[in-house]
């Protein structure tokens, strides 16, 4: 998928000038996207709790930008190898985004689910880092809203 990226690069730079470098570049983007199908079917599970008020922990650890703690599920979507998930803080505040690469094993809870493994975790576009005896990302219903 990455090699892609860098023909499409290359072509629109000028550094690549063959006619078919394009097409190789568009088929190595969605052959890599190809490999990882289950990210795709992470996103229908986990569009049913949108809306509702979470606590998200990362490698065990609470996820604490901004000051806060707890988040409004805001929207969800899968792009190639990539889970992307957002969030708002509660009140009203920032978005913010966590990029899920390559996520394995999602389990359903019935108010929340974890990630039990990825290639790395990103919220805001820094890596998080990761302890391996632990599930990669935990995501459930805030204890108030708990039946």
């Amino acid at each position: 998928m990455a090699s892609g990226l860098f023909l499409a690069l290359g072509t629109i730079t000028g550094y690549a000038r063959q006619m078919y470098v394009p097409l190789v570049a568009l088929s190595l983007f969605v052959m890599g996207g190809l490999l990882f199908p289950n990210t795709y079917e992470f996103v229908a599970p986990i569009r049913r709790l949108i809306g509702t008020s979470v606590d998200v922990y990362v490698s065990g650890r609470p996820l604490a930008p901004f000051g806060k703690t707890t988040f409004l599920l805001h929207r969800t979507f899968a792009f190639g190898a990539g889970l992307h998930i957002y969030l708002s803080t509660i009140p009203a505040g920032p978005e913010l985004h966590i990029k899920i690469a390559q996520p394995r094993d999602l389990v359903i809870h019935t108010d929340g689910f974890q990630i039990s493994d990825a290639k790395y975790i990103q919220c805001q576009e820094k890596t998080m880092d990761r302890a391996r005896d632990q599930k990669a990302l935990l995501v459930g219903a805030h204890r108030d809203e708990r039946r």
